[in-house]
């Protein structure tokens, strides 16, 4: 993805599948995060098990999109069977309500990841097992 595009970004949805657990432990989480707003939605095998919705200032989406572009994009295949095990992320990029990057991997995440958890309130208490 050129990076003259990331300024134009005005969403971004990480996705982090995780069947590497067996129940009720597995927690599988999508943070939405856009100028103003994050909100995490945290399931486990789709039930929704815990949900936040924040404000936040525009320089956390602008400090996601610095990450981003450092980073290196290579097309990516899900695979459909997630029960078998492991884990896997994946990124969708949003401008002007459309998604304009889907199923897509950034080849190192780590550093969004880091950064993503770092700005959610009580990250650890949303994936915490209930």
């Amino acid at each position: 993805m050129p990076n003259r595009m990331l300024p134009l970004i005005d969403a971004l949805n990480y996705h982090f599948h995780d069947a590497s657990t067996p129940p009720p432990c597995h927690r599988s989480y999508v943070i939405r995060l856009t100028a103003n707003r994050l909100v995490i939605v945290v399931d486990s095998y789709g039930d929704i098990v815990s949900q936040g919705d924040y404000v936040v200032d525009a320089t956390v989406l602008a400090g996601a999109l610095e990450i981003l572009a450092n980073a290196e994009f290579a097309l990516k295949t899900v695979s459909e069977d997630l029960c078998v095990g492991g884990s896997y992320e994946h990124l969708e990029l949003v401008q002007g309500g459309c998604k304009i990057l889907e199923e897509h991997e950034v080849t190192d995440l780590k550093p969004l990841q880091v950064w993503l958890q770092s700005h959610t309130p009580d990250f650890f208490g949303h994936v915490a097992e209930a």
